[in-house]
């Protein structure tokens, strides 16, 4: 019998014909072509089939048992996968839906990996360095943060939070700038909500107001209160904000002046303490916690 010469025909009924090969005199030739023979499963899925259903269960069972005891690792483990692999199981794994569990269970492998492999973490960084993400991709990574508990009880060093600050310099704008009424559905909702009767706060001015501390804000400063004392009390807390410890030099603006008693006259140097815009709005509210606290600084 010659190589290609036709045996016999296909058992599945495709009414294809088996051609002679070399190895069929050792292993015999067979009755159905590659990938033509009828198997039990063909056709059915977990959703149509119990059967198919308590194998496929059973399976994944034995091998994440397998994985645990680590009798058995993953092929992928410790390679280095192809773009195009990496590709194709981001495809794969589009529009799949995640279980709580499984989430979870993500997110307390990441939590280790962090503690465990800190390398890993430093390789990732240095990958994202640099790397400029598209308004779309910052506004996935957004969402998809929504509800992460990941990094719930961890806190940053002062290194970090201090490099943090650093980086958001100049980068933080209020959120309603440039929005109007007419052109933000939150801007409008919110001004209803301030103008309208319902507001507590509405029509409450001067006297009426529940912050009002008898016109305190009107009386005038002592004659001494000038631009020299202070500068002199800038200079005396080295130009930095005595509460939030910002300098001027970063805010880009004059440190404020603060009376610590909230007394207009009373300008002794030990009355006065330097605190940035933010920082002296604070001290407008709870009076007497913000004095005993700046009093307690100085003297300390």
């Amino acid at each position: 019998m010659e190589i290609g010469e036709n045996i016999r025909l296909c058992k599945c009924g495709c009414n294809e014909w088996i051609t002679y090969k070399k190895f069929y005199k050792f292993y015999g030739v067979p009755s159905y072509l590659p990938h033509h023979h009828p198997t039990w499963k063909n056709g059915l899925t977990k959703e149509n089939s119990e059967k198919l259903r308590e194998s496929t269960e059973k399976t994944g069972k034995t091998l994440k048992k397998l994985y645990a005891e680590g009798k058995l690792i993953p092929y992928y483990k410790g390679k280095n996968l192809l773009k195009e692999t990496k590709r194709k199981i981001g495809l794969a794994n589009k529009g799949k839906k995640r279980t709580e569990e499984t989430k979870q269970k993500i997110r307390i492998s990441m939590i280790k990996n962090r503690k465990e492999h800190p390398e890993i973490i430093e390789e990732i960084r240095k990958k994202l360095q640099g790397r400029i993400f598209s308004e779309e991709h910052k506004k996935k990574i957004s969402l998809s943060k929504i509800g992460n508990l990941s990094r719930t009880g961890q806190k940053n060093s002062i290194e970090t939070r201090r490099k943090i600050s650093k980086s958001n310099i100049g980068k933080h704008i209020g959120w309603s700038k440039g929005l109007t009424k007419e052109t933000d559905e939150r801007v409008k909702s919110m001004s209803i909500k301030l103008s309208n009767k319902g507001n507590p706060m509405y029509g409450k001015l001067g006297n009426l107001a529940p912050g009002w501390k008898g016109g305190l804000s009107f009386e005038p400063y002592g004659i001494e209160f000038n631009k020299k004392i202070k500068e002199q009390i800038r200079r005396r807390d080295n130009f930095i904000c005595q509460k939030c410890k910002k300098a001027e030099q970063e805010l880009k603006r004059k440190l404020s002046i603060h009376h610590i008693d909230y007394n207009k006259k009373n300008n002794c140097p030990l009355n006065l303490i330097s605190l940035c815009s933010i920082c002296h709005t604070k001290t407008n509210d709870n009076r007497k916690k913000w004095e005993n606290f700046f009093q307690s600084l100085l003297r300390g």
